[in-house]
């Protein structure tokens, strides 16, 4: 589908997805797409979604070849009932039938701030991204969490450009692989370290501690994919 042409979500609403509305936009091939928050049965979506991703892509996505288990997915999809909050893009055909084709959310970091995941599929790439990112941004800080932080591997150059147009900065991280970044929610983002602020990237690759808790395991997002 046509990836890069500009489609604006609206809702009549003034509420976000993030409490309980639903944005939608009608394509001009007669399909619609529709953001909402996540939903319990939407697991088996997400795992089609994952499924569906080539093996370069999951490897961004879960740092690996990972395929998620349905528990997994379970976790995912209520993330919101977790102090989390996450979103799905619906893309629903004339028949009226439904596919996630992106999902967006952020679990709680014991900090206050909450650890981000997006995952987009290849054919969505490029408005989709974007929009789900802002609008996880706009929930965040409507639930007061100050900043959204994510693991993106220097590979993952498309989303590591996301992220620079919103204004991240980088944090520590010890694996000199992987870029440690956080944006602004609620509060402005701050660099934790003298070097951030004045050597961008190479702060990611200083040594550090890594944060308690703060691991490699499947249930914790990623950066997209």
């Amino acid at each position: 589908m046509h990836q890069r042409r500009k489609v604006g979500i609206h809702s009549g609403q003034s509420s976000s997805p993030s409490r309980g509305a639903t944005r939608t936009v009608n394509l001009p091939d007669g399909r619609m797409m529709s953001v909402r928050p996540m939903r319990r049965d939407d697991a088996v979506g997400l795992g089609r979604l994952y499924e569906a991703l080539s093996l370069d892509d999951r490897y961004l996505r879960f740092f690996s070849a990972y395929q998620p288990s349905r528990d997994v997915l379970d976790h995912m999809a209520t993330v919101g009932d977790k102090h989390g909050c996450g979103l799905v893009a619906v893309l629903t055909d004339a028949a009226g039938q439904e596919e996630i084709v992106g999902e967006a959310s952020f679990t709680p970091l014991p900090d206050g701030n909450g650890e981000l995941g997006i995952t987009v599929a290849s054919a969505w790439r490029g408005w989709l991204g974007p929009y789900l990112l802002d609008t996880l941004v706009e929930a965040a800080a409507e639930r007061g969490v100050p900043n959204l932080e994510a693991d993106i591997m220097f590979e993952n150059t498309k989303m590591l450009a996301l992220m620079r147009a919103r204004g991240c900065v980088t944090l520590a991280h010890p694996d000199p692989s992987i870029l440690r970044v956080a944006i602004g929610a609620a509060a402005p983002v701050r660099a934790r370290n003298k070097a951030e602020g004045e050597h961008g990237e190479r702060a990611a690759q200083a040594p550090g501690e890594r944060r308690r808790g703060h691991d490699r395991r499947s249930r914790r997002p990623r950066a997209v994919a």
